[in-house]
């Protein structure tokens, strides 16, 4: 049994239950680099973001989505689409459905996928919402907010 000591109490990784468990994280970037580093890449987000602020509304923006899967099987191919809708649920953008799969057999970690948007149309300032489906199913959400810099109040 795998046990960690914290503050002078014992914790069991049994506790946490998450060792078996999918995750899925979305990030939303000013952009991504990518940096080859032997037979990999390294992938650096510039500028993490919740919140855009558009010189003007409607506006074209441009920026990347980061989606992070772990303790999933890639073995058997998966399809993947990445969503953004507006505050009334209409859909503002989608991938289409791309086609993910892994030679290695068994649960993956830090599977990424990189999105790098140009020009994405948003007609009002408001909440806006990347959703991440795989084989059909809604499996993450990320919401984040779009403001026109003309309306913004000094702090």
């Amino acid at each position: 049994m795998v046990k960690y000591i914290i503050e002078k109490r014992t914790i069991r990784i049994e506790d946490f239950k998450m060792e078996n468990e999918e995750m899925i994280q979305i990030i939303l970037a000013e952009d991504v680099n990518q940096t080859p580093n032997g037979s990999n890449m390294m992938q650096a987000a510039i500028n993490p973001v919740l919140v855009f602020n558009s010189p003007v509304i409607p506006s074209a923006l441009s920026f990347s989505v980061i989606i992070i899967m772990s303790m999933m099987d890639f073995s058997d191919e998966k399809n993947i689409l990445v969503e953004i809708f507006n505050e009334e649920n209409k859909l503002i953008y989608s991938s289409g459905i791309a086609k993910a799969k892994s030679p290695v057999k068994g649960k993956a970690s830090n599977v990424r996928a990189i999105l790098n948007l140009r020009n994405v149309l948003f007609n009002d300032e408001g909440r806006y919402s990347v959703k991440v489906s795989i084989d059909g199913e809604q499996r993450a959400e990320r919401d984040f907010m779009v403001f026109d810099q003309r309306n913004a109040k000094s702090i």
